[in-house]
């Protein structure tokens, strides 16, 4: 973003009086709007946090003329400002941005924007924005040489000339649009296939998730034992992976957080929560087991996505099993402490040991349902 946040802002609350400090990295940025003013374009920009205390705060940053800081605003949810951010102009940025990890940070600047670059930073970022959107087709593109090569399944294949020429034409001088097309082709790689941020492969993949509508875990186990292929080192695969790993951890800490008491004269009633809710027996150990299962297998080098499966439908059962067990958790609790509890109130207990005891449960069974849905092709 050419405008850059500084510093911390320091927020008085309106319901405790208390100060908190929120710094300028914990905001997210992104571009709003840019309308045409007599010296070019204005730009908005709007960042967000959503703080514990606070609840959701915003700034607004104005660029105008481009490269120029203009106005700032924020909506902080009623406080008090006592400190704000400072705003800095950063318009070229000091990065190189062709040396970006996979372009992920690349700027997305509108044409007032890349006027105001030099040439060599101009250069720079349609190279840049080139191969954040196009790759070697060596790379995933299928190749069948009795069809001709490579199959463009995903689009293509594109011609660097014509791709840059739709895209900055107009903007920058054609020099440098030559300059950049020579640059891109010296490797000899002349057609190229659509990167996995490239348009087409995101219409692409919304289009074949969509294709099977809501998948299950049974359709999927289905499909894995009529021989469906499966591809795990796919951006979005090792994403969805990743997810996985981290719900089942989430889930793995949850459980071994718990201290759990005992109720009823002499320890004899059944295991309660920290909150004094009924544990079914075994309740933890069989949910953890499961999940290390499925922990196991997001560090294995490449892990089985039929015992993921497996492990991801236990929990759902678990989850279905759990209901019942509670009810008769509940009424053997009242017995202990000599009240009564109706079916209203053993469901209740019944949210509360969900959402409490194992709150990461849902997340995890939506981690590995989404990890298979992405492996499957």
């Amino acid at each position: 973003m050419p405008i850059t946040p500084t510093g911390q802002a320091v927020i008085k609350s309106k319901d405790d009086g208390q100060s908190y400090v929120v710094k300028a990295n914990d905001l997210d940025w992104n571009q709003v709007s840019a309308d045409e003013r007599n010296m070019g374009s204005e730009i908005q920009y709007l960042g967000h946090v959503e703080h514990p205390e606070l609840g959701t705060l915003s700034w607004s940053a104005w660029e105008y003329p481009v490269g120029m800081f203009n106005d700032s605003d924020q909506d902080i949810n009623g406080h008090e400002l006592e400190t704000n951010f400072t705003f800095e102009t950063g318009f070229e940025p000091d990065e190189n941005w062709d040396r970006l990890e996979d372009h992920a940070d690349l700027p997305d600047f509108i044409a007032d924007q890349l006027r105001a670059l030099s040439t060599e930073k101009q250069l720079e970022y349609i190279i840049a924005w080139f191969h954040s959107q196009f790759w070697d087709p060596a790379q995933e593109t299928p190749y069948d040489g009795r069809e001709g090569g490579y199959q463009y399944v995903h689009g293509g294949p594109y011609e660097t000339r014509g791709e840059l020429e739709d895209k900055f034409g107009g903007i920058v001088a054609e020099e440098i649009i030559e300059s950049a097309v020579d640059e891109i082709e010296i490797d000899g790689t002349f057609e190229w296939a659509p990167s996995p941020a490239h348009p087409d492969q995101l219409r692409a993949a919304e289009e074949y998730y969509e294709s099977f509508g809501p998948q299950t875990l049974q359709e999927i186990d289905d499909a894995l034992k009529s021989g469906a292929s499966t591809v795990l080192e796919t951006p979005a695969a090792l994403s969805a992976a990743a997810e996985l790993k981290q719900a089942v951890q989430d889930l793995i800490a949850a459980i071994d957080s718990r201290q759990p008491e005992h109720g009823g004269m002499g320890h004899n009633g059944p295991a309660l929560d920290d909150e004094g809710n009924p544990l079914p027996d075994g309740f933890e150990d069989e949910l953890r087991e499961t999940t290390v299962v499925l922990s196991e297998q997001m560090d294995a080098d490449s892990p089985d996505p039929s015992v993921v499966v497996e492990a991801a439908t236990r929990l759902q059962r678990f989850r279905a099993w759990l209901m019942p067990k509670i009810d008769l958790a509940t009424h053997e609790f009242a017995k202990a402490i000599g009240k009564t509890a109706g079916t209203a109130t053993a469901i209740g207990f019944g949210t509360l040991i969900l959402t409490t005891i194992v709150p990461g449960l849902d997340a995890a069974i939506a981690a590995a349902l989404k990890w298979l849905q992405t492996i499957l092709i």
